[in-house]
């Protein structure tokens, strides 16, 4: 739905009473998960002094999209212009409860992210309820086994029923929206934590695999992706470490972040700095270095003063760069030789 780039032809910011109305709309469109427009996810989603902007995209498309004037985030989209609401990653991450989940597993999401729609085989149910649950044409917050924010959302194609007569086999979900397409270019280009690699969405933290009902076998919508290789040649911790020290390198030679970008989420400068600047050929997982997690390799790189980070807030996902050091005599010194 979002796979070009989006045109806008015009916008508005919206007064206080049509913010409200469209917080009572959301209501009525996620009955379900929504306790009605006072309903406290909602209300820090969408409070009634916000200021809100309404885009409305190009004809021949109908789409109108809600933004967060402050923070520029696309919260809100309506895919017919007639109340066909629906809510974008953005505001998922903020509000995760006001969307059932579909969780895929993990290496499912690098074809999600490229806007696949998820395929029966490719999703994952922890318990027989869950997989009662489905309910064709509702809609559903995409996850990757493993992390807890969304990666997309989409509209059910299948419910219960239809699952088991298919022989778990075809399209579970309609792919509207995922991270990384123009949808969420119009916003500020931010993921929520360190497992969003860019390419694909990795479990993050202590988790567990859940036992439950599988739908074991992995197939994807396009049929080039029968042919590719999901097992990746496996590197060392040393190997791991030293890709990111030369993405971080490369990032300081070339410029890749301008000081006006400062201070910068740990999550958005490995997306959007690193993930670019890495080798060719080369695939990152702080998960598989020695530092495990982004916010220690951050401040091993700070203990060199190649940069400097404010980690004021426990949480990883929340560590903020503040400063890139350019002058880089030393810096060789820390790739291996």
């Amino acid at each position: 739905m979002f796979a070009k780039p989006a045109k806008v032809s015009g916008n508005v910011l919206l007064k206080n009473k049509d913010v409200k109305k469209l917080r009572r709309d959301v209501a009525d469109c996620f009955k379900s998960t929504c306790d009605g427009p006072d309903d406290v996810n909602l209300k820090q989603l969408l409070a009634s002094k916000a200021s809100v902007k309404k885009m409305s995209f190009q004809a021949p498309s109908r789409v109108v999209v809600f933004a967060a004037e402050e923070t520029k985030e696309p919260l809100v989209f309506d895919i017919t212009g007639k109340g066909d609401l629906c809510l974008s990653v953005y505001a998922l991450w903020r509000a995760p409860a006001l969307l059932p989940p579909l969780v895929v597993h993990a290496p499912v999401s690098e074809f999600v992210l490229r806007g696949a729609d998820v395929m029966l085989p490719g999703v994952v149910f922890t318990s027989v309820e869950q997989l009662q649950s489905l309910r064709k044409g509702e809609l559903r917050a995409v996850y990757a086994r493993g992390n807890p924010c969304a990666i997309g959302v989409g509209e059910m194609l299948v419910d219960a029923a239809e699952v088991e007569s298919s022989g778990k086999k075809g399209r579970a979900l309609k792919l509207w929206h995922v991270v990384g397409d123009s949808l969420w270019q119009m916003g500020p280009q931010t993921v929520p934590n360190e497992g969003f690699l860019g390419d694909r969405v990795v479990p993050v933290g202590d988790t567990e695999e859940d036992n439950g009902v599988t739908l074991e076998g992995i197939k994807l919508e396009d049929e080039e992706s029968k042919e590719v290789e999901t097992m990746e040649e496996e590197v060392t911790k040393e190997q791991m470490d030293s890709y990111y020290v030369a993405a971080l390198l490369q990032a300081l030679r070339t410029s890749r972040i301008r000081e006006k970008e400062l201070p910068m989420l740990a999550s958005s400068f490995h997306a959007n700095v690193l993930l670019p600047c890495r080798r060719a050929g080369v695939s990152l997982n702080i998960k598989h270095s020695s530092f495990k997690k982004l916010s220690v390799f951050l401040k091993a790189m700070a203990a060199h003063g190649l940069l400097a980070v404010d980690d004021n807030d426990e949480m990883c996902c929340h560590t903020r760069l503040t400063r890139l050091t350019k002058k880089h005599s030393r810096k060789s010194k820390l790739l291996p030789t």
